[in-house]
């Protein structure tokens, strides 16, 4: 099934499933176009099945808030200089 969005459709008037759906649109899209590049190789015919195999929702027992609060305790600081 191909879902189509406006093309100024914004962003945060997409549910959860638009964007699933859309994430999953432009996946199946690039892997087509690889899938068609010269000097890709044919022994990974399976790649995207499995790939795409690993999207969709996920049942988590945990709250918003507990969820939230995992993202920032898992991530890191660090002191070391960046620069662009």
């Amino acid at each position: 099934m191909t879902t189509r969005f406006a093309p100024d459709q914004a962003v945060s008037d997409l549910t959860v499933a638009d964007l699933d759906a859309l994430i999953t649109e432009i996946v199946r899209r690039v892997l087509r176009e690889q899938s068609h590049a010269p000097g890709t190789n044919d022994s990974g015919d399976t790649l995207p099945v499995e790939l795409l195999a690993t999207f969709g929702v996920w049942d988590d027992e945990r709250s918003t808030d507990a969820i939230v609060a995992d993202i920032y305790a898992s991530r890191t600081i660090t002191e070391r200089e960046v620069s662009l």
